[in-house]
């Protein structure tokens, strides 16, 4: 099972995210849910208006996940807006993968 979030800055159209997704063989958290822009959240203190801003935080997740909501959130003082994304554990009939130890807690 794998996650993988961040600031990818790259669009969902760019060749880079495209060949990540093919490449890694996780699937995008933010399908089926929208353009969901997060950049840039302001510039010089003014907000941008959702049309205007572009998506370049995304969240990937493996096949062992289904995706059951992705939002924006709302302006909380970074130049990205963040996401929010509730995932879910999907139905398998493959044996759970135990958990690996966390070192150096």
């Amino acid at each position: 099972p794998l996650i993988v979030t961040g600031d990818f800055n790259e669009t969902p159209y760019g060749a880079a995210y495209r060949l990540f997704e093919r490449d890694s063989g996780l699937v995008s958290a933010r399908g089926g849910f929208g353009r969901a822009p997060t950049w840039p959240s302001q510039i010089n203190g003014r907000a941008i208006p959702e049309w205007l801003r572009i998506p370049i935080d995304h969240c990937f997740a493996s096949a062992h996940f289904t995706t059951t909501s992705f939002t924006v959130g709302p302006h909380i003082g970074s130049d990205h807006r963040p996401i929010v994304i509730d995932l879910a554990c999907a139905k398998t009939s493959a044996s759970p993968v135990p958990s690996a130890p966390l070192a150096n807690r």
